[in-house]
């Protein structure tokens, strides 16, 4: 009789395997020689009742039977051994503890030192290599979630920028307004050049150089949030950082000019008329029942006042430099900051 004739049929428990198989098996599965399974240990039915676990059990005793059929046939024993333990995984992570501990256990009963070292050197190896993968996987993980927050923060940051942006731009050019309006206004101070214009032009020209204060109102949210440790960009993060101070070095300065305009719109409602003025340049027809001013238009004594002079010129200068020593320079730091945070966003998220 041939040695596939030879295979023993386990009935009771509806499982074949070859007499030859036994003391791989029983090393494997910790199988009873018997030939019931040992505690702790499922060896599949032939049968199945028709639920998912029945089925899921059936398959796996048709890879376990191909397995010990392959070592049967004399096949290649690293098949046998390869589909050996895809069971034991699939079925219980438990079964492959026993698996190992029954090896052990083998090797030191058939005194086969040297092979139980091996083992030993090469499971502690497995388990080594698990442990690095596990902890790459989930480096992986973190720094997957670390570069989202990085890409959610950087488009916070440029829709920041953009509206800074905006406001340093408004500020711009109610400062460049003030200052063109300030130097026609102070070209009229000589006699026959002020004689020579209408009462209309020297309050629309008035009007220009102290019409609207400067002010610079910048949003500054996401830079204090304190998650600009995200930024991967050192540079860039540094740079971002540098803006709130310098944002409140100009605020002292900006006060000063500020402060400048109101001492020049005080002596123009003590010594000018504002009435007139206003009435020359707005239609203020429906704003009081009295055609005009009782007073006579004294704008043009401001051409008189020294105080005068002196304090729009001093507005003046603070407002140049103002624009020369910051905004303009913020403007340019604003838009390159703007420039890198759109560069960042293009890598690959």
């Amino acid at each position: 009789m041939s040695h596939i004739k030879q295979k023993i049929h386990a009935k009771r428990h509806g499982f074949f395997y070859s007499g030859q198989s036994k003391s791989l098996l029983y090393r494997l599965g910790g199988i009873k020689k018997s030939g019931a399974p040992a505690p702790g240990f499922s060896i599949c039915r032939s049968g199945t009742d028709g639920s998912p676990q029945g089925i899921q059990r059936l398959r796996l005793d048709f890879l376990f039977a191909g397995a010990v059929q392959m070592e049967a046939r004399r096949e290649s024993s690293q098949q046998f051994v390869t589909l050996s333990l895809t069971y034991l995984l699939i079925s219980k992570p438990q079964c492959m503890f026993k698996f190992f501990r029954n090896l052990r256990r083998g090797f030191l009963e058939e005194n086969r030192i040297g092979k139980y070292f091996k083992y030993a050197f090469g499971e502690v190896i497995l388990v080594v290599i698990g442990i690095l993968i596990a902890l790459q996987l989930n480096n992986l993980n973190e720094q997957d979630k670390l570069r989202k927050a990085e890409k959610v923060l950087l488009e916070d940051l440029l829709e920041e920028m953009n509206f800074n942006l905006e406001e340093i731009e408004r500020a711009r050019q109610i400062n460049s307004m003030n200052i063109e309006g300030t130097g026609e206004f102070l070209s009229l101070f000589p006699p026959e050049i002020h004689q020579e214009k209408t009462d209309i032009e020297i309050a629309l020209t008035l009007t220009k150089s102290l019409q609207e204060k400067t002010e610079f109102h910048p949003r500054f949210s996401v830079i204090n949030s304190g998650r600009l440790d995200l930024l991967s960009n050192n540079s860039l993060r540094n740079d971002l950082l540098r803006l709130p101070p310098s944002v409140d070095r100009f605020n002292d300065a900006e006060r000063t000019v500020i402060q400048i305009r109101w001492e020049c719109t005080q002596l123009v409602t003590e010594i000018g008329n504002m009435r007139r003025n206003i009435d020359s340049i707005m239609d203020t027809s429906g704003w009081y029942s009295s055609p005009t001013s009782a007073f006579e238009n004294t704008t043009r004594e401001l051409f008189k006042s020294r105080v005068f002079e002196n304090k729009l010129t001093l507005f003046l200068a603070t407002s140049i430099n103002a624009d020369q020593i910051f905004l303009s320079p913020m403007n340019d730091t604003l838009q390159v900051i703007q420039q890198r945070i759109t560069k960042e966003l293009e890598r690959d998220f």
